[in-house]
């Protein structure tokens, strides 16, 4: 028996469940990974989803905002302190969470109602991926969004552990690095 395809999460949502952002200013936290099975970003398709004619039952959605994790939207910049940005393909504002020393403008998310996550983890703890996305859900659930979250494949199977466990911080206020938030082990 074939199995069928894995669709990633962008998919899924923009065909079977679209309902959910019927209406709503989105704001999407991607990278160059953000892509559907036709290699289209998840920019591009939320803009495509918002310009479509609406069914008469429901407005489409906007996206208002994106963010971006380490190395940036596209994934071309090492190093800490990423500014904010306009991705010159949509003027989509696109607001950094890779900012250290200062913090991220999590205030943005006050203009939204809804947030997507899709970040493509390799399963390794030193990727920052998964902490970043657990600090935005935070800050999303403090001001009550929803957050749907854009599952994908795991590229490296997901069904081997290996290396110590990493400690749960007692606060995460008191962190020293995102890297510190989730106990993870090496490869999860």
């Amino acid at each position: 028996m074939a199995q069928a395809p894995v669709r990633p999460g962008i998919e899924v949502l923009l065909t079977d469940s679209v309902a959910l952002l019927a209406g709503k200013r989105l704001a999407l936290l991607t990278n160059q990974g953000g892509l559907d099975r036709q290699g289209r970003r998840d920019v591009d398709l939320l803009l495509a989803a918002s310009r479509a004619r609406p069914a008469a039952l429901f407005a489409p959605p906007q996206l208002a905002l994106a963010f971006s994790p380490e190395h940036g939207f596209r994934g071309g910049v090492d190093r800490p302190g990423l500014p904010d940005a306009i991705d010159s393909a949509t003027g989509t504002p696109i607001y950094s969470l890779y900012t250290s020393p200062r913090a991220p403008n999590y205030s943005v998310l006050d203009s939204v109602d809804v947030v997507l996550i899709d970040l493509q983890d390799i399963g390794a703890r030193y990727y920052t991926y998964p902490p970043t996305a657990v600090l935005l859900m935070r800050q999303a659930a403090l001001r009550h969004k929803r957050v749907i979250v854009l599952d994908r494949p795991n590229p490296v199977g997901g069904a081997l552990v290996q290396g110590n466990l990493r400690q749960m911080p007692a606060s995460l206020d008191s962190i020293g690095s995102s890297l510190d938030i989730l106990p993870l082990a090496m490869r999860h």
